[in-house]
């Protein structure tokens, strides 16, 4: 990722659950959005980015290579500029499943399990990525689960 605003707190334990949302503007030609469940270096993480055509691709990140878990392209009538991004990653120890959920707008969740829940170390980081160049944010907001 070029680009990562964490926030102030890491998650502990690191499996605990979590929902982020933003409202963002993509970078020209990039994409923007949140990540989850990260290691301090982002290099290991789960990621939901938006690109300004509306593609959303929800990435798994492990030892800095990415994978795309879901690609999707939003219906003319959910993209906007800026947009609401969410992001959920559910609880799970690493090595077992995750169960992931995203929606950008009012575009419906859309659903990622992944079978092998990846390890952030000692604690996890919840934050802002953008790849591509900068982009605009505003209106973090992060849930704990319980």
């Amino acid at each position: 990722m070029d680009g990562v605003a964490f926030a102030p707190r890491a998650i502990r334990p690191p499996e605990r659950g979590t929902l982020a949302e933003v409202v963002v503007d993509p970078p020209a030609g990039g994409r923007a959005g949140l990540i989850c469940r990260a290691a301090p270096d982002a290099g290991t993480g789960y990621a939901v980015l938006l690109g300004r055509g509306g593609a959303v691709e929800l990435l798994r990140l492990a030892g800095g290579a990415a994978t795309v878990l879901k690609r999707i392209d939003l219906a003319p009538n959910e993209r906007s500029r800026p947009a609401l991004v969410r992001l959920a990653c559910g609880t799970g120890a690493p090595g077992t499943p995750v169960t992931l959920a995203y929606t950008v707008n009012a575009s419906p969740y859309g659903y990622v399990t992944d079978p092998d829940g990846i390890d952030p170390g000692d604690s996890a980081r919840v934050g802002l990525v953008s790849r591509g160049g900068p982009a605009a944010f505003d209106d973090f907001a992060l849930s704990l689960a319980g």
